[in-house]
């Protein structure tokens, strides 16, 4: 092999020394002298006739072959790939939901030719992040909480604390391109989206989800759509001493962790104001048979309201025109690591009276 790459060598040098001006080569017919000829396959290359310097370019094999005086040899002609000199990482990490991630991915050729650089994401990608370019830098800026949660309520995603997705970055040279897939991870999205209640700020409306009941209700509250109308008079009335559910299915899976309970404003009336229900639960289920309890209340817990029923003030003055609206009412929240479709509210109203609630908030993901 050392004698062979010496063999070329040296024909090469007389090549160049037989073309001092560095004249274009031309095609020889019949292949002889110090032109260079194409021919299809390796087969038609000229076993005699050829001189010291004779090349040809075989088609089928993309090879250049060099005489030497005595036989053919091949010269391979080669484009290396680039390599990288900065390599993107993988995994990649998107650390919180206000801070984009910058990746350098930086490649050499060793034939010198410029780089050109690309990238190529996951369909996914588009709801997790917005992807720019400037040469050799990718910027992911991450989409927020609640573009994520959107993305999941319309069944683009499937969990709304975030998610992953793949990205090649590419460099080519414009004949071999170099390859490296990372993952990109953009999760922890965890605080709580509000997911019904309060109107038009609610990811849903109440005529987005299907309501059904076991409890008994009154007063034209019997389809719960007072639990969610975003008005002070508006109510959930149940019967005197009733005990029962009402339920709510969402169109797609939801982890519920944060309720609040608003009391009915005043009318006057104590006896009918404020919440007056004696105990409940909040319960999940993705099959509407087997429920999961995920927080319990019993009497004696307080709704923003003063010790006498007698002198409930008006909690919705504030209510009602969408400030501070987190501020009113009881809250409470609970750790829930499920999605369920389906939620059931099991009330029972107090021993000496109808129950009463003026709204109802369900925050989530």
């Amino acid at each position: 092999m050392p004698s062979k790459i010496r063999d070329i060598a040296d024909i090469l040098g007389v090549t160049e020394a037989a073309n001092p001006t560095n004249a274009v080569l031309t095609s020889a017919a019949d292949g002889s002298g110090s032109g260079l000829v194409v021919h299809d396959s390796i087969g038609n290359l000229p076993l005699v006739g050829a001189t010291e310097g004779s090349m040809a370019f075989i088609n089928s094999t993309n090879r250049m072959y060099i005489h030497n005086g005595t036989g053919w040899y091949s010269a391979t002609i080669v484009n290396n790939t680039p390599t990288w000199t900065t390599e993107p990482a993988n995994p990649l990490n998107i650390v919180d939901s206000a801070t984009p991630l910058v990746v350098s991915a930086i490649a050499q050729d060793s034939e010198g030719v410029p780089i050109t650089y690309s990238g190529i994401a996951a369909d996914s990608a588009q709801y997790l992040v917005t992807i720019s370019q400037d040469s050799s830098s990718f910027t992911f800026t991450p989409k927020s909480s609640t573009d994520v949660w959107s993305a999941v309520a319309a069944g683009n995603l499937q969990d709304s604390n975030g998610g992953s997705f793949t990205y090649t970055f590419k460099a080519s040279d414009g004949v071999n391109i170099l390859s490296k897939q990372s993952t990109v991870n953009y999760s922890g999205l965890t605080a709580p989206q509000l997911l019904i209640g309060y109107g038009a700020n609610a990811i849903y409306a109440y005529t987005d989800i299907t309501f059904t009941k076991s409890l008994s209700l009154l007063n034209g509250s019997t389809n719960g759509s007072g639990l969610f109308d975003n008005s002070s008079s508006g109510q959930m009335h149940g019967a005197n001493h009733a005990t029962g559910y009402v339920q709510f299915e969402f169109p797609v899976p939801v982890k519920i962790s944060k309720y609040q309970v608003f009391e009915r404003a005043s009318s006057g009336n104590s006896t009918n104001d404020g919440m007056r229900f004696r105990t409940w639960n909040l319960q999940g289920s993705n099959d509407n048979s087997t429920w999961t309890t995920l927080h319990s209340a019993t009497e004696g817990v307080e709704f923003n309201r003063p010790s006498k029923p007698g002198t409930v003030t008006d909690l919705y003055a504030t209510y009602t025109d969408g400030t501070d609206v987190t501020s009113h009412g009881a809250q409470f929240t609970f750790t829930n690591g499920t999605y369920y479709t389906y939620y059931r509210w099991n009330l029972a109203t107090p021993t000496n009276g109808y129950g009463v609630v003026g709204e109802l908030a369900l925050w989530g993901r």
